[in-house]
């Protein structure tokens, strides 16, 4: 376990007003800066302690190293959660001369777990997407992986890989006598293996990479059908300008909707004519186009029968039926009424079984994982280096080439857990996308 010189703080709950907030403090000196905040003494590790001062009475449990989320001694402080209180405690426990500590780096307690071998880098990458993830599902997987799923498929993957190169280097030490220590026929078997492996990690991924992307719900349609009254309904609350007089929306306006275990980003636009008014709402219109192609699912609204719907993403809204009856009732278009609560309901219901029905797996059999960019990447050079090994093999190719090879396709491993530890560079682009209190 690497020591490191300075200890480190920070507000592990978001910022603001709470009834409760956290605050944590790691590195070799924290059981004694907390014990002399509250001129107490802390005997027992795991144990809660109500402590008071002239600031606040707080709960305190101390961890002691390694049995702690960074692997150094770490002590967790849970206050009111007043932003003047959680600050006061902050301040007066860095400006304590008696230790060196300071404020924690964004990631840098889940830095610290990495280097401390609490986690490999697969799993500190999932931290910061388990807290990104905009859906139950989408954290569901990522739990997996920063449980360590995923680190154990590519593990044995690479003991495969490690026995073989073994018998590689001893069929190179033993050329001479023509000893055969390497079965060619059980590592083409084995590299087949491997292959599948890596190929079905790569293409489960791609079954489920929308988990991984923010859920955009998107309202168009022509200009006054009621896209505003819509969006305001959804989200409880009156944001968007309701108006009788056509294009009082000229920008997109977005809110947050939170469904059963879904984030969804509701955006209402500007409506469509045929010839705008004037170059602001051109430029609007423009947006929309934009917003179209990246969102999750459209709502395209209408107010009258007969209406061609163009996304096949879509669910389709026929608004104002209080208004402006319709004719005939299609099964496949919803009917909604500002004035109408139940109408609202049963959309916002449609909307969520409409997401989840995409979030859906193929086979709930396989395994699936949420990848970064950077596994991605890593993964897909390796299944290009395995598929050379297997082919060098095949066609006869010298044996020390295809020992060569192999330790590339090892160290593309180390490189993808950091089990050889990064670089210094490396780590602090990655760590940096964390929030800081992670």
């Amino acid at each position: 376990m690497l020591s490191f010189s300075d200890n480190i703080v920070a507000e592990i709950t978001p910022v603001g007003r709470a009834a409760i907030s956290g605050i944590r403090i790691s590195g070799k000196n924290a059981k004694e800066v907390v014990e002399k905040l509250f001129n107490s003494s802390i005997t027992q590790e795991r144990h809660s302690y109500l402590l008071k001062n002239d600031l606040d009475e707080a709960v305190v449990v101390y961890y002691k190293a390694p049995n702690s989320y960074t692997g150094e001694d770490v002590c967790e402080i849970f206050c009111h959660g007043n932003p003047t209180i959680v600050n006061s405690f902050i301040d007066r426990i860095i400006s304590n001369r008696s230790f060196n500590i300071r404020i924690a780096e964004p990631g840098e307690y889940t830095k610290r777990a990495y280097l401390n071998d609490k986690m490999d880098l697969i799993q500190a990458e999932a931290v910061a997407d388990i807290i990104n993830s905009s859906n139950t599902t989408a954290a569901s997987y990522r739990n997996q992986v920063l449980k360590g799923d995923l680190s154990k498929v590519i593990e044995k993957i690479k003991a495969e890989l490690l026995d073989i190169s073994v018998f590689t280097e001893l069929e190179i030490d033993f050329e001479e006598e023509s000893a055969g220590v390497l079965d060619k026929e059980k590592a083409k078997v084995t590299l087949t293996n491997v292959l599948d492996q890596v190929r079905q990690i790569l293409s489960s991924f791609s079954k489920i990479e929308s988990l991984s992307r923010d859920i955009k719900v998107l309202i168009i349609g022509e200009a006054n059908v009621g896209k505003s009254s819509i969006f305001n309904r959804l989200i409880e609350q009156d944001r968007s300008i309701v108006h009788e007089h056509p294009g009082t929306t000229r920008d997109y306006i977005e809110a947050d909707l939170f469904m059963n275990g879904l984030e969804v980003t509701l955006i209402d636009t500007a409506g469509f004519r045929d010839v705008p008014n004037c170059d602001i709402e051109r430029m609007g219109i423009e947006k929309i186009n934009e917003l179209i192609n990246s969102a999750t699912l459209i709502l395209e609204v209408t107010d009258k029968d007969g209406m061609t719907f163009k996304h096949y993403n879509s669910i389709k809204v026929r608004n104002k039926i209080d208004v402006n009856r319709p004719n005939k009732l299609e099964p496949s278009i919803l009917y909604t009424s500002k004035n109408d609560p139940n109408s609202i309901k049963k959309l916002k219901s449609n909307i969520e079984y409409t997401i989840k029905k995409m979030f859906e797996t193929v086979d709930d059999r396989t395994e699936h994982f949420l990848l970064t960019k950077r596994q991605r990447e890593s993964l897909s050079a390796l299944e290009k280096q395995v598929d050379r090994i297997l082919s060098s093999i095949q066609s006869e190719q010298p044996i020390d080439a295809v020992s060569f090879m192999i330790k590339d396709a090892l160290d593309m491993i180390n490189k993808l857990t950091g089990r050889e530890k990064a670089n210094n560079e490396m780590l602090d682009e990655l760590f940096s996308r964390f929030c800081i209190g992670k």
